[in-house]
């Protein structure tokens, strides 16, 4: 019965995740879009920033760029919002190779100085509402069974 109350809290959690990636999807194809210019493209490896991942897909692609609001320039450096994906160095550098010399930035209205190039990608929300249901599902099958 334990496993069955940890799968569903699992779901749950995957449920609330795929809720804050549609939320978040919402919120940044709101903002203001506004051109911008690439000023340096890099591959990182995000362990040095505190995140961990499996050693052969520890490669990030990394911009920074330029753009106006108004008459007040900012430097941004996210791809997307949170965080950028990590992969092997390889293919984040040909990620790089697609991005323009001029991009358009999302940035917030509110605060400017948070921006973005790219709206989260709607497979960030499919794949927690997937997972969520099926372990819910699991969970709540796998409860029922043992009592």
């Amino acid at each position: 019965m334990l496993e069955g109350t940890l799968t569903i809290l699992f779901g749950l959690a995957a449920l609330w995740g795929a809720r804050y990636w549609m939320r978040l999807r919402r919120r940044v194809s709101a903002w203001p879009v506004t051109r911008g210019r690439i000023l340096e493209r890099l591959t990182i490896q995000p362990t040095d920033r505190g995140r961990t991942s499996v050693p052969a897909f520890r490669w990030s692609p990394e911009v920074r760029y330029t753009f106006r609001v108004g008459t007040t320039e900012y430097v941004g450096d996210r791809i997307w919002l949170p965080w950028s994906w990590t992969n092997t160095k390889v293919k984040a550098e040909a990620f790089l190779a697609t991005i323009p010399d001029d991009v358009d930035v999302r940035y917030d209205p509110a605060d400017p100085k948070t921006s973005c190039l790219y709206v989260p990608a709607f497979a960030n929300v499919l794949w927690y509402s997937v997972s969520g249901i099926v372990l819910f599902g699991v969970g709540v099958f796998w409860t029922l069974t043992k009592l």
